[in-house]
């Protein structure tokens, strides 16, 4: 009898241990869907070999218009949860993002490179901008063509995602990339895919960033949006989770004009729209001085 009992000692040991441990891992998850309700659990997507829609494309230079700066407003689509994003052309190959999310402890800094032989950004940079004006380096991403992969590294881990399709957007990026690119289509009411990098939330990847899959998108009609003619698209596939949005780009300069996705591309939101509010032409140095005040005014309303 105690030889039988000392045998199911071990297997009660084992079983308790394991319920704790689901128990833990289920109590994470709903803690983080409680904390990020926008997390969706990605999952890094299958494929064989890379295909591209770069073909849909034709690089114009004078099309991307350095000197000028749009502002956006970020929102859930039934537009709670306001949030700043302005970018800043610089120069034909590099854009600067600058963002503010009511009641972060930071405002955001992000750069990005293109490579406009493949239509998708060859370097990102990101940084935190603090009430001191200090930054604090977040991330780097860079493209590997030969390899086709990016290179994510955060100074301290550094890891690599593979690409399936180019051109590649990155969505925690408010696609901002895509934005530039629209522009650059060879025929605008051409049906055409890209590939998306999106951050994971889960607890296999820790916000890491893994490469989701194709998004489709196709024109559907020419409509009046912010009072503006646009070409309206719609944009979804794999790469969103299989849901489905809706894009307006401005029929004569071929930016975005307003974008409604039923995916948050940031677990802080539980959608995604960015509508464009004006445009207007900035030199650099009104730019970084624009960083400076608008960092400075929103610390000091903070503060309050």
């Amino acid at each position: 009898m105690a030889g039988k009992n000392s045998s199911k000692k071990p297997r009660k040991v084992f079983i308790i241990i394991l319920a704790i441990v689901i128990i833990i891992v289920a109590g994470t998850c709903i803690i983080m869907k409680m904390i990020f309700p926008g997390i969706s659990f990605p999952g890094a997507a299958s494929f064989k070999t890379v295909t591209s829609s770069v073909n849909a494309f034709s690089y114009e230079p004078a099309k991307i218009e350095p000197g000028t700066v749009y502002h956006y407003v970020k929102s859930n689509i039934d537009g709670s949860k306001l949030a700043d994003v302005t970018i800043f052309v610089s120069s034909d190959e590099h854009l600067e993002v600058f963002k503010i999310y009511p009641g972060s402890n930071a405002t955001f800094y992000v750069t990005a490179d293109m490579d406009w032989e493949v239509f998708s950004p060859k370097a990102l940079d990101g940084y935190e901008i603090y009430k001191d004006g200090s930054r604090k380096f977040i991330m780097h991403a860079e493209l590997s063509k030969e390899k086709n992969e990016y290179t994510y590294n955060n100074g301290k881990n550094q890891y690599s995602v593979p690409i399936g399709h180019f051109p590649i957007h990155n969505y925690n990026f408010d696609l901002t990339s895509l934005n530039f690119t629209f522009r650059q289509l060879t025929n605008p009411k051409s049906d055409f895919s890209v590939g998306i990098h999106y951050p994971a939330f889960d607890l296999v990847h820790f916000v890491k960033f893994v490469y989701t899959g194709q998004v489709n998108i196709k024109y559907l009609s020419d409509e009046i949006r912010n009072m503006i003619t646009c070409w309206k698209y719609e944009i979804g596939g794999e790469g969103f989770a299989n849901k489905t949005g809706t894009v307006w780009v401005n029929k004569d300069k071929g930016y975005i004009e307003d974008i409604e996705i039923p995916l948050a591309d940031n677990p802080s939101w539980n959608s995604f729209k960015l509508k464009l509010t004006s445009v207007e032409a900035m030199s650099q140095d009104a730019w970084n001085s624009y960083i400076i005040t608008q960092s400075k005014e929103y610390f000091d309303k903070l503060g309050k």
